[in-house]
């Protein structure tokens, strides 16, 4: 419960900082950031309007009541930015980045080749969160 007070200040505090001239830039991590906040705070309506129009209702649905359930159990989380890079040679890299907090730019600090049976996990389940009218 802590954490959650702690994070909604600071999100209000960024936010609240915000003007034309300083707006904060969206980002993954900053959606992320706000997926899990509206989940721990039972925000059903501001979480879907984080999803692609059309988004499987059900499906959302799903991942508010999972996310609010790891938020209700109080387990600590990281959320690390990475891309995935994917080749026509049905190969994978997973790149690792870290915003440098003096220049405030991305920077790659890991890049590693995604095992086969990891990208085949990978791929399905993206073709599947991918199909947003079933």
């Amino acid at each position: 419960m802590k954490k959650t007070i702690l994070f909604m200040l600071i999100s209000l505090f960024i936010l609240s900082g915000c003007t034309k001239e300083n707006m904060v830039e969206p980002s993954p991590l900053l959606t992320t950031s706000m997926l899990t906040m509206h989940a721990s705070t039972d925000n059903y309506e501001e979480f879907q309007q984080l999803f692609v129009n059309g988004m499987n209702e059900k499906l959302i649905k799903e991942y508010f009541d999972t996310l609010k359930n790891k938020e209700k159990q109080h387990i600590e989380a990281s959320i690390p930015n990475m891309s995935l890079i994917k080749y026509a040679d049905d190969s994978a890299l997973l790149v690792q980045i870290s915003q440098n907090t003096d220049t405030g730019h991305y920077e790659v600090f890991n890049v590693i080749e995604v095992p086969q049976e990891i990208l085949n996990y990978f791929n399905e389940s993206l073709i599947h969160t991918l199909d947003i009218s079933n």
